[in-house]
C-alpha cells in the first residue's frame, strides 16, 4: 500500500445485548476496529466499528441508532445464551 493511497472506510454495525454479549462486542470490536482489510478490486479498505457502550439501552434501539445503521456496510450480530425469541414486541424490548 502506498503513501499516496486512498482508504475508503466502511461503517461495521455490532449489535449484541448488554446483559451478556457486550464483553464479546467490545473484544470483537477491539480486533475490527481500524483494521485495514482487502476489499472489491483489491481496494484497501479500513474498518470503522461502531459500538453503542455511550448510548443507554432503549426499547427502540433502531431509532436510536438509525443514521449508523443506514451507513453500515455491515452488521454483526453477537447471539449469546440470553437471546430468545419471546412473545413481547419489538417496541417492548430494553435488552
Amino acid at each position: 500500500m502506498g503513501a499516496d493511497e486512498i482508504i475508503e472506510k466502511w461503517p461495521i454495525f455490532i449489535c449484541y445485548r448488554r446483559v451478556d454479549g457486550s464483553e464479546t462486542a467490545r473484544l470483537l470490536s477491539d480486533i475490527l476496529h481500524k483494521q485495514i482489510v482487502k476489499g472489491p478490486n483489491d481496494k484497501s479498505i479500513e474498518l470503522d466499528v461502531y459500538l453503542d457502550v455511550k448510548v443507554p439501552g432503549v426499547a427502540d434501539w433502531r431509532k436510536r441508532h438509525e443514521s449508523f445503521l443506514a451507513e453500515a456496510r455491515a452488521f454483526i450480530i453477537i447471539c449469546t445464551p440470553g437471546l430468545k425469541l419471546d412473545e413481547r414486541s419489538d417496541n417492548d424490548r430494553k435488552d
